[in-house]
């Protein structure tokens, strides 16, 4: 597990992703930004941009390998590198609740959500894209700030992210775009290393 620790680099990419996380949700807290957009300019807020640090943090360590290690612990690695998502966004959840209740944020309460759903479509685009799929939860919020919002500057339903913390169906939809990001990760992780054996 030490190998795989280091390989990873996790105790430099994870702690300083949710450090940096933490300092945006306390600073952004109900903060507005003006924004363009397609259907003219809106306030959106800047809370929209804090989980981005959480998926670079997480795209560091998942792509930092060590294939030789690798290969003689192939399973091992795969559920690890799950372990480590979940406990990575998991901690983000808890930081996003917490932050939302201390400082009576609804921003704030919902950014563990989003950060947890940014992961999913990031781990979604990961076997068809590799490290690059770093971009898709970058373009997804540019996206939902561009595009996001109705004439009436109301969120979009697909748009999710501006939803707030208790919203069932953004957390539904979340929940399900995690797991599918994580098992099309595990499974594309697992054949890679299978196919490196061999």
């Amino acid at each position: 597990m030490l190998w795989w620790f280091k390989a990873r680099r996790i105790h430099l990419y994870v702690p300083a992703g949710l450090a940096v996380f933490t300092l945006l949700v306390w600073t952004f807290r109900e903060l507005l930004v003006g924004m363009p957009s397609f259907t003219g300019g809106t306030e959106v807020l800047l809370m929209l941009f804090a989980p981005l640090p959480v998926c670079v943090a997480l795209m560091l360590t998942l792509a930092s390998r060590l294939p030789e290690a690798e290969m003689s612990a192939l399973r091992n690695v795969v559920v690890r590198d799950v372990l480590l998502v979940g406990g990575t966004v998991m901690v983000a959840l808890v930081i996003g609740f917490t932050s939302g209740w201390v400082l009576d944020s609804p921003a704030a309460a919902a950014v563990g959500r989003n950060s947890a759903l940014l992961t999913g479509l990031m781990l979604l685009a990961f076997p068809l894209i590799g490290a690059r799929a770093l971009m898709v939860p970058v373009a997804f919020v540019l996206l939902v700030v561009m595009e996001g919002y109705n004439a009436a500057r109301q969120p979009r339903p697909w748009a999710i992210l501006p939803e707030s913390g208790d919203h069932v169906p953004a957390f539904a939809v979340t929940v399900v775009v995690l797991a599918a990001g994580t098992t099309a990760f595990s499974i594309d992780r697992s054949r890679r290393l299978r196919k490196e054996v061999g």
